[in-house]
């Protein structure tokens, strides 16, 4: 029994000594592919020394959601190995793969790597960014690029610890679970060369932070909610509190941030909408009114040194007690107003830039029609006053995924729907 114990013993400190000298370096990628847009249909061809094993990531969305997609092959004079997507899903996936290639029996030295689909083969992908690296990252090494792909193109990695390329997590995956929704945020990486600073958000566009200066380098501002609905709650006497709640976390110097809100997501009047500091327990400590900067309504958050939790407030008046809804990156056609008489369609969803707006309105109204692109920028405005029933045609210039809205002169949303120029 004795031996058996020293044995034990003998194994969990052997195990501590190989967890203390796993490499935790980061490393950059063999090859990179870093569009400036998303790239629809992709077929992207490099030859590669063939590896005993490689990891590859993949920023894709899928048009297709209930089809297999080519992901990338990976070939050599003697086999081919084609990796499809394995998860049916809508929106925009960070896809990690650790594959071990088939022994090459020819010993040939080279292979070829193809990222998308054949050329010939119609594959409705979104690609934003892709990685090659010929080895086998260990979990750290993994974690490091993972966390740089999420914060660049705001996708909320999968109850993992963010880490910078310190080593540094950046976002603990169980101190802030409650917050694990929605993740964006700014920060300086050196190393992979990333200086945001401006948030982004493939997943949700409600808010976003931004600072005026570039953040020192390795420095960072995480922002996650709660997940709770956009709805409004009595708060006290005459104010309503919104039931979502924010927490920003920092790491390192932070600069001055601003909070901006995106018009239509909580109330038809932004300008009334007030930013509310909170406790850890969800107690009031003070409130900020909007201010504007460059035709945005933006709020000056208080000196980021600690985790800073908010919501938003407004008199009960201007908070309606219907659910508010968000402006979703990647809904489909879905109107924010109850009013079934309004019929408004757009076509076509996939364009090589052209597409008509058709709109015929229970009654006369003025329009504004907004195209966003995917990280939330507006990139077209158009006014049309006092129309019923028109007609819009448009144009966009430059591949990528975009956001058209249709709202009144209230701000109030009548539509929303993602189109795709290719």
């Amino acid at each position: 029994m004795r031996k058996k114990f020293l044995f034990i013993l003998l194994g969990a400190a052997v195990s501590a000594v190989a967890m203390h000298h796993v490499n935790k370096s980061p490393l950059c990628p063999a090859i990179w592919y870093k569009p400036d847009t998303a790239m629809l249909n992709p077929y992207l061809s490099d030859s590669v020394s063939v590896p005993e094993a490689y990891t590859m990531m993949m920023v894709y969305h899928s048009l297709m959601p209930d089809s297999m997609l080519q992901l990338w092959s990976f070939t050599t004079d003697s086999d081919s190995c084609i990796i499809s997507n394995r998860r049916q899903s809508s929106i925009p996936l960070i896809y990690t793969m650790y594959h071990t290639p088939p022994v090459d029996t020819t010993r040939t030295r080279s292979a070829h790597l193809h990222i998308g689909s054949e050329p010939d083969t119609v594959n409705r992908m979104l690609m934003y960014e892709a990685a090659y690296f010929p080895i086998t990252l260990n979990r750290p090494q993994a974690l490091m690029f993972q966390t740089y792909l999420a914060l660049r193109h705001g996708i909320t990695l999968s109850r993992s610890n963010y880490l910078s390329t310190q080593g540094t997590v950046i976002w603990d995956a169980r101190s802030y679970r409650d917050f694990y929704h929605h993740i964006q945020g700014v920060g300086s990486d050196p190393f992979y060369h990333y200086y945001a600073t401006q948030s982004v958000s493939l997943e949700e566009s409600s808010l976003f932070i931004f600072s005026e200066d570039t953040l020192p380098s390795f420095s960072y501002a995480l922002l996650g909610d709660d997940n709770a609905p956009l709805d409004w709650r009595p708060y006290d006497r005459n104010m309503a509190m919104l039931q979502r709640r924010w927490m920003l976390h920092p790491t390192g110097d932070v600069p001055t941030l601003f909070l901006s809100v995106s018009p239509n997501t909580f109330l038809d009047n932004v300008d009334t909408l007030l930013l509310a500091i909170l406790t850890e327990e969800d107690e009031l400590i003070t409130v900020i009114p909007p201010g504007n900067m460059d035709s945005l309504v933006t709020y000056a958050l208080p000196s980021v040194t600690t985790d800073i939790y908010f919501s938003f407030m407004s008199r009960f008046e201007h908070a309606t007690p219907k659910r508010s809804h968000n402006p979703d990156h990647f809904s489909n056609g879905n109107t924010a107003d109850s009013e079934s008489e309004d019929r408004i369609s757009l076509t076509p969803a996939i364009t090589h830039g052209s597409f008509v707006l058709d709109m015929n309105l229970a009654f006369e109204r003025t329009l504004v029609i907004s195209i966003h692109d995917a990280t939330g920028k507006l990139v077209q405005r158009h006014r049309i006053d006092a129309t019923a029933n028109c007609q819009f045609s448009g144009f966009i210039n430059g591949q990528g995924s975009y956001v058209v809205t249709v709202s009144d002169d209230r701000n109030t949303v009548l539509f929303n729907q993602q189109i795709v120029v290719y």
